[in-house]
């Protein structure tokens, strides 16, 4: 048991380095020579965690997704059609809660410094779990369910995304309350209102 504490501790360390040097430079120049000194371990010991750098990077933004997609795996696969308002909500607040709790790597991953890759993985990796399956109405629009998907989950990340990026005072709850009007209520009705 200690030592697989001690494997931990270490590979948390890694992690830890890494995100304060993209602080202050981009993640591509990040070499492994800088980590290791800065964490004062030795080569071997970050090859024992990682690959190389890339691998390490992976590695951080799969875990940050991974946690995400446990998210969507409690609710049920049509969530997004059998919720009612209040059920939506709190799912909003629970899958910002568990941004915020990694509020700063989210911050580094997308800034300047960062993966321009990363809101890309999410998007690829999350796509089968906000909305697996739509059934849509036959409207006079006669929107496709792909069409349907594609705004839900686009409406999502960039809504995170301007938050990690641009709004980071902006609390869990009332980035639920936004996810749960940007679905229910179009940009153009909230303009209207505010006239």
């Amino acid at each position: 048991m200690q030592k697989r504490q001690m494997y931990i501790d270490t590979q948390n360390k890694i992690i830890e380095t890494t995100l304060v040097l993209m602080k202050t430079k981009p993640i591509n120049s990040i070499k492994v020579t800088e980590i290791v000194r800065m964490a004062k371990i030795n080569r071997t010991t970050f090859y024992l965690h990682f690959q190389d750098v890339p691998a390490l990077i992976d590695f951080i933004e799969n875990t940050l997704i991974d946690d995400l997609i446990e998210c969507f795996k409690s609710v049920p696969v049509d969530w997004i059609q059998t919720y009612n308002q209040t059920q939506e909500e709190q799912f909003y607040l629970e899958f910002a809660q568990l941004i915020e709790a990694n509020f700063n790597t989210y911050q580094r991953l997308m800034s300047s410094n960062g993966d321009a890759k990363f809101i890309s993985l999410m998007r690829q990796r999350l796509s089968d779990y906000i909305t697996p399956t739509i059934i849509t109405t036959n409207d006079d629009l006669n929107i496709s369910g792909d069409i349907l998907h594609e705004l839900i989950l686009s409406g999502l990340l960039d809504i995170l995304q301007y938050w990690i990026q641009k709004e980071p005072s902006l609390t869990p709850q009332k980035i639920a309350r936004l996810l749960l009007v940007s679905r229910h209520v179009s940009p153009n009705q909230r303009v209207k209102e505010n006239l």
